[in-house]
C-alpha cells in the first residue's frame, strides 16, 4: 500500500491564486460594466444635447418660414398676375398685328369723322415704343373754325364720339389730343391738330 500524501501548503497557494484570479476577473467585469453604462449615459446625454440644438434650429426655421409666408404668398400672386398679363399682352399684340383689326378701325373712323374735320395723315404703329409712350394710331388733320381764337369744343366732341364707339375702342385704352394750333388756309382760319390713340 502506498501512503496518501496531502500537500496542504500547495493547495492553499492554488486556492489563493484562484481567489485572486476570480477577484481580478470580477473587478474587470464590474469595471467594464460601469464603463459601458457610463459610455451609454454619455452618448445619451450627447445625443440629447445635439437633438435639442437641432430642435431649436428647426423651431427657428419654422418660425422664419411662418413669418415669411405672406411674402411668399404675395410673390406667388404677383407671379401669377405677371404670367396672366404677359398672355394678355401677347394676345393683344397678335390681334393688333392683323390687318382686319385696323380695317374695322378705319371704317369706324370714317363714319365718326364729321364734315368740318379733315384728316390729313393717319399713321398706324403696331409696335409702339412704350418707353416714349408712342401711340398705336396717330391722327393729324384740320378743323374749320370761325375765329382765330382756339376752340377745343369741336375736337373734344370728336374725341368723345371716338371713345364712345365700342368698335373703334376695342383693344385700345385711351385717346389724347396732343396738339392744337390755329393757322390760315386760303385766308380762312383753321385749327390743325394731332390726336394719339393708345
Amino acid at each position: 500500500m502506498q501512503p496518501i500524501t496531502i500537500n496542504l501548503l500547495g493547495n492553499s497557494n492554488l486556492l489563493k491564486k484562484q481567489k485572486r484570479l476570480k477577484f481580478l476577473l470580477s473587478s474587470a467585469y464590474i469595471f467594464l460594466w460601469f464603463f459601458s453604462a457610463f459610455m451609454i449615459f454619455h452618448i445619451y446625454k450627447t445625443n440629447l444635447f445635439i437633438s435639442s440644438i437641432y430642435l431649436k434650429e428647426i423651431q427657428k426655421i419654422s418660425t422664419e418660414i411662418t413669418s415669411q409666408g405672406p411674402k411668399f404668398e404675395r410673390i406667388r400672386y404677383l407671379s401669377h398676375q405677371k404670367t396672366s398679363l404677359e398672355k394678355q399682352y401677347k394676345e393683344r399684340n397678335r390681334i393688333i398685328n392683323r390687318p382686319e383689326f385696323w380695317s374695322q378701325k378705319m371704317l369706324a373712323l370714317a363714319s365718326l369723322t364729321p364734315e368740318n374735320i379733315r384728316l390729313n395723315k393717319l399713321e398706324v404703329r403696331t409696335r409702339p415704343d412704350k418707353k416714349k409712350n408712342k401711340e398705336y394710331l396717330h391722327l393729324s388733320g384740320t378743323a374749320k373754325v370761325s375765329s382765330l381764337t382756339p376752340d377745343n369744343d369741336l375736337l373734344n366732341q370728336y374725341k368723345k364720339s371716338l371713345e364712345n364707339n365700342a368698335d373703334f375702342m376695342k383693344n385700345l385704352s385711351e385717346i389724347s389730343i396732343l396738339e392744337t394750333r390755329i393757322e390760315r388756309h386760303d385766308s380762312q382760319p383753321v385749327m390743325s391738330f394731332s390726336i394719339g390713340v393708345y
